[in-house]
């Protein structure tokens, strides 16, 4: 499938404008099959063509994660962050390494993103409060995280016409980030109050957040059926419906550590086809 696959003309590599998806799909399908000797080929290929777009470091320190070359990876990262970087190389790299089974080289780049974010000019760090929370719940870090959530639902929950673009999709991520912060601590009472609290929430354009976001809680609390059936909520209102292969995506979601090896997990992260 995957040599063979026609992902169509603007998936080709030799259509310029929009050959960088071609090796998206392609790294991202190989990702989720295990072939990652082969998916580093590829997003090295990519960079090789597209120079040091996001994209091609994202592609590639998957990769190196996956394989457990740390010292490739740290050094993949140093160089973003010198072009400019972006918390996202270090929050999905930490995530695919705890993934594959090194929790503590994971927590390493974790922080790393939390003190790179932290040290931000104060403008844009604001911007990156979200990734910021959820990086220091990933590293243990919950009072921390428990702060700054706590302050950015209080930002969110001003008049409506005073509030940034997108904040309904923030309020809803912040409300999750403290029913994780809950579930982690082993407090399920309040886990699943704020839970049932997001599930109450509907308006325009959530394409299944809230399952999504309710699905992270269950997974921290243990919860794999409720959790699965939350991800396929989720799946089914098109919350994924512009990643491919969407297992790749949720695979390697921290709070879906307590998923690893159930079979109803794996069955709707494996690729089809």
């Amino acid at each position: 499938v995957l040599d063979s696959a026609d992902w169509g003309f603007l998936m080709r590599p030799e259509a310029q404008q929009w050959g960088i998806l071609h090796y998206v799909m392609l790294t991202s399908s190989l990702s989720a099959v295990g072939k990652h000797e082969r998916e580093l080929t590829e997003a090295r290929k990519a960079g090789g063509t597209f120079g040091s777009l996001l994209a091609c470091r994202l592609m590639e320190a998957r990769a190196l994660a996956s394989l457990g070359r740390f010292d490739e990876l740290n050094a993949l990262i140093d160089a973003s962050l010198s072009e400019g970087g972006s918390d996202a190389i270090m929050v999905h790299a930490g995530n695919r390494l705890n993934a594959a089974g090194h929790p503590g080289e994971a927590t390493t780049i974790w922080n790393r993103a939390v003190s790179w974010i932290q040290n931000r000019p104060l403008d844009e760090a604001k911007a990156r409060r979200g990734t910021l929370a959820n990086a220091l719940i990933n590293a243990g870090r919950l009072d921390e995280a428990e702060r700054l959530v706590r302050e950015e639902k209080r930002l969110l929950e001003a008049p409506a016409t005073e509030r940034p673009i997108g904040s309904d999709a923030a309020r809803i991520r912040a409300d999750a980030q403290i029913g994780v912060i809950a579930a982690l601590r082993g407090d399920r009472a309040t886990a699943i109050a704020v839970s049932e609290r997001i599930g109450k929430l509907n308006g325009p354009y959530l394409f299944g957040a809230t399952h999504y976001e309710r699905a992270r809680i269950a997974g921290r609390l243990g919860d794999r059926e409720e959790s699965v059936r939350l991800l396929r909520a989720a799946i089914a209102d098109g919350f994924f419906a512009w990643n491919y292969p969407r297992g790749v995506f949720f695979r390697d979601e921290p709070s879906f550590d307590s998923l690893r090896g159930y079979e109803p997990f794996e069955e709707l992260a494996r690729p089809k086809g």
